[in-house]
């Protein structure tokens, strides 16, 4: 399948959730693959950055996006999805795809 010069021409923006420490908890709680997250917001962060400092070593652009777990929950429920690894991704892609910063750009979402 060709693509059209519009996709060829898109930067690529690597989307990161980025949860907070008060709402860590939370978030685990309303996982359904809550085993594969780090128990402590503190050991998730460590990891995040490390990823973020890799990705940005092969050239990436990348953009935080603060993850109110609410909102996710509220958006997992109206998608009819569970919490989990591929919803988290699909959220941060389609919030970042509906701002100033996806403006024109292909997204990857990583939770």
């Amino acid at each position: 399948m060709k693509e059209n010069k519009e996709t060829q021409n898109k930067e690529m923006l690597l989307g990161i959730g980025w949860y907070r420490a008060n709402q860590w908890d939370s978030l685990r709680k309303a996982s359904t693959d809550a085993k594969y997250l780090a128990a402590k917001h503190a050991d998730w962060l460590a990891g995040a950055n490390a990823d973020i400092a890799r990705y940005k070593k092969m050239g990436m652009s990348i953009q935080k996006l603060n993850i109110s777990i609410p909102e996710l929950i509220k958006w997992c429920e109206e998608k009819k999805v569970p919490v989990n690894k591929d919803s988290r991704s699909r959220f941060v892609r389609d919030k970042l795809a509906n701002s100033p910063e996806g403006k024109n750009k292909d997204i990857i979402g990583l939770d």
